[in-house]
């Protein structure tokens, strides 16, 4: 499983953030963490859930002196693993 989150700056779009750590925190209770690369992207792998269902995945970034917080949550299925 890979889930990505790209910080932009919402003043100057173009502008992508990067060193910045992003965590992504799973409803089944896991979390890891990836830092922006130099286009702004955060890229984490994780074995999902064996169990078969609705999830929400939450990219988070908790801000600093120059950006502000910000966090997202999205739902995805989970099928039945092989």
């Amino acid at each position: 499983f890979h889930a990505t989150a790209t910080l932009t700056d919402v003043l100057t779009p173009a502008a992508k953030i990067s060193g910045r750590q992003v965590l992504f925190t799973f409803s089944w209770g896991a979390s890891t963490g990836a830092a922006s690369d130099s286009v702004g992207v955060a890229t984490a792998s994780y074995i999902s859930t064996s169990s078969a269902g609705s999830y929400t995945l939450t990219g988070s970034f908790a801000g600093d002196a120059t950006y502000a917080s910000t966090s997202t949550t999205v739902s995805f299925p989970v099928a039945r693993r092989n």
